[in-house]
């Protein structure tokens, strides 16, 4: 009799153990940020690595502490001397505010890369539009990218996103312009 209850009682806490405990407690890895939502609200944003604690009826949606990137499509600017221009960039940034970035991104990758890009698109067109191939090529190039990456933050800072960095990968002239050239 007595050893029917003992093990009545170890298959209880087990299944205490196995049921309520992953309702009630998740971790946090160093790279990941999270936030708490109970009935479609933001409670709370956690930053910190480690094992926390919410309530059973609260959701825990996790984002990337990373910096992240992607390559932007090629893209054709027009110089201030009315050349065009094709060309390759990429950019990097991360998630600075979870809680914003779910509000204003729906916590999409895609959408804040698309949002991103064209952002970054629109500072590009307006910078070589300021410049004529000689400055995009050797000059002002990197006054350009310190501009644009500063220009983006701003821009992108109620998404809840950080622009790290903008880069040129490769700028070239489209074959019109090459033959008129050479």
């Amino acid at each position: 009799m007595q050893s029917g209850m003992i093990r009545l009682a170890i298959i209880a806490i087990a299944a205490f153990v196995f049921l309520v405990v992953p309702m009630v407690f998740y971790t946090i890895d160093q790279r990941e940020q999270a936030i708490v939502i109970q009935f479609g609200k933001i409670q709370r944003t956690v930053t910190e690595p480690g094992l926390h604690a919410k309530l059973p009826w609260q959701s825990v949606e996790q984002f990337d502490k990373r910096i992240l990137g992607f390559d932007l499509e090629t893209q054709r600017y027009l110089t201030r001397e009315k050349k065009n221009l094709d060309v390759d960039s990429f950019v990097k940034w991360r998630i600075k505010d979870p809680a914003a970035y779910k509000t204003t991104m729906s916590g999409d990758e895609n959408v804040a890369r698309s949002r991103l890009s064209q952002i970054i698109r629109d500072g590009l067109r307006g910078e070589f539009g300021k410049r004529d191939i000689q400055e995009v090529v050797a000059e002002d190039r990197s006054t350009m990218m310190h501009i644009i990456t500063e220009e983006t933050t701003k821009d992108v800072a109620d998404f809840g996103i950080e622009v790290v960095d903008v880069r040129i990968r490769r700028i070239e002239l489209p074959d019109d312009v090459s033959d008129s050239v050479y």
